[in-house]
C-alpha cells in the first residue's frame, strides 16, 4: 500500500484485541463477528470480524489492536489529492461568517442560517440517493429492493448530477476521526468520554500532548494557506470579543465539578452546583428536571 493512494478496504481480522482501556471498533459497522465483547458499541476483543474501512481507518486500526493476522478481502484505490480550491475556500467563508455572528444577540438568525450552511457542506456529499422503494399500503409498511439494474442506473444518474464527491465527507471525516483518536491513544488512561470532536479528561493528564497535536495543526494550516494563497485569516477568524479560533485546534470549553454518561452522545455534568445535559434530540434546557447529578 502506498501512502500516495486512498484505499477503501474490506477487511477480516482474525483474533483482534484492542491494545488500550479505550476501544474503538463500531460493532455496528462490522459483519459476520464471532466471539466479541464489546463495551458501549466498540469491540474490545473478537475470534473474528469483517470490516469495510479506509486506508486512514485501518492504519489505526493496526496501531490500537492486536490480532493474530488479517486478511484484505477486497481493495479499491484512488490517488490522494487537496479538495478543489474554490470548495476550501467557500467552507471557510461560511466557518468565518459563523464565528463573527456566534454570540451576537442580533446576529442569532444569521448564525444559525451559517452554522447550517456550514454543517450542510458534510451531508450534501454523503447523502445516498439510491434507496429502495418504501411503499405504505393498507396500513403496512413494506420495502421493494432494488434489482442490479436499476441500482447501475441510479448511479450513472448520480454520476451525471452529483455536485460533489461521496468521498469527500468519507476521507474528510476519517481524517478527523484519525487526529481525535490519535489524542485518545496517547492519552488513554485519562479519557472518560469522547465524541467526534472532544475528550474529556481526568486531572493529571499531560497538557504537552494537547499542546504538541494544536502545533501539528497550525503547520498544516499555515502549509495549505501559503500552497493555495488563501490568507491566514480564513482559517482563524476572530469572535465577537477579538478572539481567534483556528480550525481544528483543541481549546479548553469547561471543568466539570462532577460527569456523569450512559454512553455516546448522553452525559450530564455539574459546575458550581448547576447541573447541564448533553442527550441526543433533547434540548439542553431539560436539565432543570434534574436536582442531583445522579438522578441522570
Amino acid at each position: 500500500m502506498s501512502k500516495n493512494f486512498a484505499y477503501l478496504l474490506t477487511v477480516k481480522f482474525y483474533n483482534i484485541k484492542s491494545k488500550y482501556y479505550n476501544n474503538f471498533i463500531s460493532l455496528s459497522k462490522c459483519k459476520n463477528v464471532i466471539n466479541c465483547n464489546y463495551d458501549n458499541g466498540r469491540i474490545i476483543n473478537a475470534d473474528e470480524i469483517e470490516i469495510t474501512i479506509t486506508d486512514v481507518d485501518f492504519y489505526f486500526i493496526l496501531e490500537s489492536y492486536k490480532y493474530e493476522k488479517y486478511e484484505i478481502i477486497e481493495s479499491y484505490s484512488s490517488i490522494y489529492d487537496y479538495l478543489p480550491k474554490q470548495f476550501i475556500e467557500f467552507t471557510l467563508q461560511k466557518y468565518v461568517n459563523k464565528t463573527q455572528f456566534k454570540g451576537i444577540e442580533e446576529k442569532q438568525v444569521e448564525y444559525a442560517k451559517e452554522k447550517n450552511k456550514f454543517n450542510s457542506l458534510y451531508g450534501m456529499s454523503v447523502t445516498n440517493m439510491i434507496k429502495d422503494e418504501v411503499i405504505f399500503e393498507n396500513g403496512e409498511w413494506s420495502e421493494i429492493p432494488l434489482e442490479n439494474e436499476e441500482i447501475i442506473s441510479k448511479l450513472n444518474d448520480e454520476e451525471e448530477k452529483g455536485f460533489l464527491s461521496f468521498a469527500y465527507g468519507v476521507w474528510v471525516t476519517a481524517h478527523a476521526r484519525n487526529n481525535l483518536l490519535k489524542n485518545v491513544l496517547l492519552l488513554d488512561k485519562y479519557v472518560i468520554y469522547c465524541d467526534t470532536d472532544s475528550i474529556k479528561l481526568k486531572k493529571g493528564y499531560n497538557q504537552n500532548i494537547i499542546s504538541n497535536y494544536n502545533d501539528f495543526v497550525k503547520k498544516k494550516i499555515n502549509h495549505v494557506s501559503k500552497l493555495f494563497n488563501i490568507p491566514i485569516e480564513k482559517f482563524a477568524p476572530k469572535d465577537k470579543k477579538g478572539v481567534s479560533h483556528m480550525l481544528g485546534l483543541f481549546e479548553l470549553d469547561e471543568h466539570y465539578d462532577k460527569f456523569i454518561t450512559q454512553g455516546a452522545k448522553k452525559y450530564a455534568y455539574e459546575i458550581d452546583g448547576k447541573i447541564g445535559i448533553t442527550v441526543a434530540g433533547v434540548p439542553k434546557s431539560r436539565c432543570k428536571c434534574i436536582k442531583k447529578i445522579r438522578r441522570f
